[in-house]
């Protein structure tokens, strides 16, 4: 579903808008943000639902770490390295997804062999969220930021 589609124009987004708006004004501010994490996450599946676990996996770890990295009693030093953990969990993400494919396929034409490795679909906005997470993590490290909330940084990801 494209942002300038009619599904989304006239279906998706009123929808969404509307079940915040309720779900603000008579269940309070966690339920209408429930519901954007939910809509957000149907929205990202509705390309290709296969990937939506690929982006909570991300979320998770990335979360996870952000809290690990929030944690001054560990020292520069071991933050330092959890940043670079994670740094390199997201761009190794990235290059897995964006160029797996052409590397293996080089080295295979490379070997001289006459197979190929298939290609598989790049998951939408990959880079968008991982480099989001990333700048994330680097603002937590920096101590810019506190860890957020569990919700609020699901909502931060998908949204």
């Amino acid at each position: 579903m494209l942002f300038s589609s009619i599904e989304f124009v006239f279906c998706f987004l009123p929808l969404t808008l509307a079940g915040f708006v309720l779900l603000r004004a008579r269940a309070g501010i966690v339920a209408a943000q429930l519901w954007l994490v939910g809509a957000s996450l149907v929205f990202y599946g509705w390309w290709d639902i296969r990937y939506v676990p690929l982006l909570l996996a991300s979320i998770a770890f990335n979360f996870a770490f952000g809290r690990l990295l929030g944690d001054r009693g560990r020292g520069p030093v071991g933050r330092r390295v959890l940043l670079g953990l994670g740094v390199g969990f997201n761009v190794g993400l990235i290059g897995i997804f964006k160029y797996l494919h052409f590397f293996a396929n080089t080295a295979l034409w490379a070997a001289g062999a006459q197979t190929r490795m298939l290609a598989f679909a790049l998951p939408l906005g990959i880079s968008f969220f991982t480099f989001q997470q990333i700048a994330y993590l680097v603002e937590v490290h920096r101590g810019r930021y506190q860890p957020a909330r569990p919700l609020i940084y699901v909502l931060f990801i998908t949204f």
